[in-house]
């Protein structure tokens, strides 16, 4: 999906840092980073970073939220990438306190209805 994006370089004054200007996307309408492009001190592409998210919205619309659900690292050089998982490992969960939630969705009953 395209977005508006506002595009952000920067470059560390730390001479300890070992990379060069890195490349920021953030999306106009929820401000939220989406991908950064690293160079080395060449100012070569070194490493990618991209960050996958989601809006979660209330069925009449009244409430909306925006979840982190992880972050791909590239590195072009080695072809090599990971991924890292933010929310709801190791079976955790998350409850959003909403004024007149249904809260038998929330029961083994409401999670299998969803299920099939």
């Amino acid at each position: 999906m395209k977005r508006k994006v506002y595009v952000f370089e920067s470059t560390s004054i730390n001479p300890n840092y070992r990379y060069g200007p890195c490349e920021g996307w953030v999306e106009q309408e929820t401000f939220v980073d989406v991908f950064k492009q690293i160079t080395d001190l060449n100012g070569r592409i070194w490493k990618g970073s991209y960050r996958a998210r989601w809006v979660v919205q209330s069925e009449d619309g009244s409430y909306r939220d925006l979840h982190n659900g992880g972050q791909v690292i590239t590195d072009m050089r080695r072809n090599h990438g990971s991924a890292f998982l933010f929310s709801n490992r190791d079976g955790g969960f998350r409850t959003i306190k909403l004024k007149n939630i249904n809260q038998a969705l929330f029961t083994r009953s409401g999670f299998v209805k969803f299920t099939n």
